[in-house]
């Protein structure tokens, strides 16, 4: 019990300290970003392990944060909770993979790759079939914009606590109630700032209807990873087919879909950021192996020649692109 009590204070004592030291979470949360890519780590896993973990500390934060400011989510509570699945996988989806290969080579490391993505499709035609959320998108959790002005709140809201706990010791029982209501309570300082202000309310966006072809278009979006998958075990590592086959998978999803002129905001930036992952064929084997590799390091090569300042984010970039090939859920994965 001791145990237990002791864990209980922990927890509450870490999210009065997010609630009340918002900038100050920001700031560690960014430091501890680039602490990973700035420092040499030796085991691929345990860097892997690092970035994950601060990855999930940013996604509680969030949580601690929208449950104080009570922000309220127009996303269904079962939606949300594969939303948070489909999230959770692909903050862990490189870790488990790279674990996966150290401690039981190729084998184990595509196993492991394909059961997560196969998850994620599942996951993902249930959101599209089943609870009719879109394109897939849209049922995300959105992104918590942490504002200063929360942290000033809260903070005064501690100092008038305060005030009201002094007064209360320095005066009889009659003026406690007098006090008690000079001083309103922090939930309704909260309720009434949040009502007042736009930073922590989410403004819903509708999915728009698909048509038989985007639903088409989104499905094969959706089963690309798996079908990419199935060719690479029927044809092998080394055949161009597997990368045919998802290039063509990919370009049919978004002819597909079509012009993005009639979705929301949000469908619409998910559309240009589809487009713009097609980039990665170039990065992407046997392409990168036969055509974009050599071309890529004399670019950066030369680069760094000419401009010396730039060899601080080249180099870093040179010599993590071999390593970064290796891994399917950087490479492949949507």
């Amino acid at each position: 019990m001791n145990v237990l009590n002791s864990m209980q204070k922990l927890v509450e004592f870490y999210k009065k300290f997010v609630t009340l030291n918002v900038e100050l979470v920001g700031t560690i949360e960014n430091a501890a970003r680039v602490f990973t890519y700035i420092v040499p780590v030796e085991s691929p896993a345990l860097s892997e392990l690092l970035s994950s973990a601060i990855s999930l500390t940013i996604v509680l934060n969030d949580c601690i944060l929208r449950k104080k400011a009570k922000l309220q989510s127009h996303v269904p509570p079962n939606i949300s909770k594969i939303s948070f699945c489909l999230n959770l996988l692909e903050e862990m989806e490189v870790f488990f993979e790279v674990t996966a290969y150290q401690h039981g080579g190729d084998l184990k490391k595509w196993v492991v790759v394909v059961i997560i993505q196969a998850v994620k499709m599942l996951l993902r035609l249930m959101l599209l079939l089943y609870f009719q959320c879109g394109m897939t998108s849209n049922a995300e959790t959105p992104t918590l914009k942490r504002n200063q002005h929360l942290q000033s709140l809260l903070c005064t809201l501690k100092m008038k606590k305060d005030r009201h706990s002094n007064n209360n010791n320095n005066n009889n029982n009659n003026n406690m109630s007098t006090q008690s209501s000079a001083y309103p309570s922090t939930e309704s300082l909260c309720d009434d700032w949040i009502s007042s202000s736009g930073h922590f309310t989410t403004q819903p966006f509708k999915p728009t209807q698909l048509s038989a072809r985007r639903l088409v278009g989104e499905c094969m979006h959706i089963t690309r990873p798996i079908i990419h998958l199935s060719s690479l075990y029927l044809c092998g590592l080394k055949s161009w087919k597997p990368w045919l086959i998802s290039f063509a998978v990919d370009i049919s999803s978004l002819l597909l879909v079509g012009t993005a002129r009639d979705l929301n905001c949000v469908e619409q930036v998910e559309m240009k950021r589809r487009t713009m992952m097609m980039v990665l064929y170039l990065l992407r084997s046997p392409f990168y192996d036969s055509y974009s590799r050599m071309k890529i390091f004399f670019a950066l090569a030369f680069l760094m020649r000419k401009i010396p300042i730039l060899h601080i984010v080249l180099k870093p970039l040179l010599d993590f692109i071999p390593l970064w090939q290796k891994v399917y859920a950087y490479v492949w994965s949507i």
